[in-house]
C-alpha cells in the first residue's frame, strides 16, 4: 500500500537560509511521524509544505499519491479538506462558542444537514473527552488544555485521514500535556489516523512510542505496552540544519553514535533508561 504522506528529495530555502536540505521520509496508513529538532531546524516547515502553504525549491510532496507541489490553490482545496490541522496556539475563532469553532468546517463544506452537524459535533466533543456543557463555552472561558482538546475537534470536523500537530503539548502543564498526548494516541489506535506530530516535548514523546490505546468495559484505556503493533506505529525523525539525521524507533535513535542524536535523547535516557 502507497504511503499517506512521501517527501522525496525536498529542499527548501528562504533567501540565504536553507531550512531543509533533500529531506525524505514516508508516513504510511495509520502511523504517527514525530519530528523533533531544535527551534529553526525547519520542522514546521515541512507542515507547511505538506499543506501546500509553501512550495519545494526542489522535489515532490505526495498526498495520498498525488504530487502537490505543482498544483495551484484551487487544486489543492481538495486534499486540503482531508487534513486536519492543530496549531501551537489552538487558533480558535475567539468571537465563536466551542460548538460553532468544531461545527465551523461542516457548516462551510455544506455537506450535511443542520441535525447531523450536531451530531456530529457532539461526537467529536466526546472524542476528545469535552462536556455537553462546554459547547457554549468561549475560547476565553477555557482553560489552555480545553482550547487544545476543542483545536483537535475541530481539525477532526470532516471526513480526515491526516492529522497534523504543531507543538501541540507547548505551554501546558506536564499533566495536561499528557492528557493531550493520551488523545492523540487513542486517534492513533482506535481512529486509525495518519499523523505528523513536531515537537520538542520529549517526554511526549516516549508516551507515544511506548503507549496504546484500547477499548475495555469500563472505557477507553491508554497503557504502557511498548512491544504493542500499535506502539511501533509510531517512528521519531531528528532534523539539525534542515537534514534528517536519523529516522526510525526510539531503540534505534538510543543506539546512534551521532553525537547530536545522544545529546538531544540524552535527558530521555535519564529519565527512562531507554537502552
Amino acid at each position: 500500500m502507497p504511503a499517506i504522506i512521501k517527501l522525496e528529495n525536498v529542499s527548501k530555502s528562504f533567501g540565504q537560509k536553507e531550512v531543509l536540505r533533500q529531506a525524505n521520509f514516508s508516513v504510511d496508513e495509520g502511523e504517527t511521524k514525530i519530528i523533533l529538532g531544535g527551534s529553526g531546524q525547519g520542522k514546521s516547515t515541512i507542515l507547511r509544505l505538506i499543506l501546500g502553504l509553501e512550495k519545494p525549491d526542489e522535489g515532490r510532496i505526495l498526498i495520498n499519491g498525488i504530487d502537490i507541489a505543482p498544483l495551484e490553490e484551487e487544486e489543492l482545496v481538495p486534499i486540503r479538506k482531508k487534513i486536519g490541522m492543530v496549531f501551537q496556539e489552538s487558533s480558535l475563532f475567539d468571537s465563536l462558542t466551542v460548538f460553532d469553532n468544531i461545527a465551523y468546517r461542516l457548516e462551510e463544506d455544506g455537506n450535511l444537514a443542520d441535525e447531523e452537524i450536531v451530531k456530529t459535533t457532539q461526537r467529536l466533543l466526546h472524542l476528545v473527552d469535552l462536556e455537553e456543557d462546554d459547547l457554549v463555552k468561549l475560547p476565553e472561558q477555557l482553560s489552555g488544555g480545553m482550547k487544545r482538546r476543542v483545536a483537535i475537534a475541530r481539525a477532526m470536523a470532516g471526513v480526515h485521514n491526516i492529522m497534523l500537530y504543531d507543538e501541540p503539548t507547548a505551554g501546558l502543564d506536564p499533566i495536561t500535556g499528557g492528557h493531550i498526548t493520551g488523545l492523540m494516541i487513542r486517534l492513533r489506535d482506535l481512529e486509525k489516523v495518519t499523523s505528523v506530530v513536531v515537537t520538542q516535548d520529549l517526554i511526549s514523546s516516549f508516551q507515544m512510542v511506548t503507549r496504546c490505546a484500547h477499548k475495555t468495559q469500563s472505557g477507553i484505556q491508554v497503557a504502557v505496552n511498548p512491544g504493542h503493533p500499535c506502539a511501533q506505529k509510531t517512528n521519531l525523525v531528528i532534523l539539525k540544519d534542515g537534514r534528517i539525521l536519523v529516522e526510525g524507533t526510539l531503540e534505534s535513535l538510543a543506539r546512534s553514535t551521532d553525537p547530536y542524536v545522544q545529546e538531544f535523547l540524552s535527558s530521555l535516557k535519564s529519565l527512562f533508561a531507554v537502552r
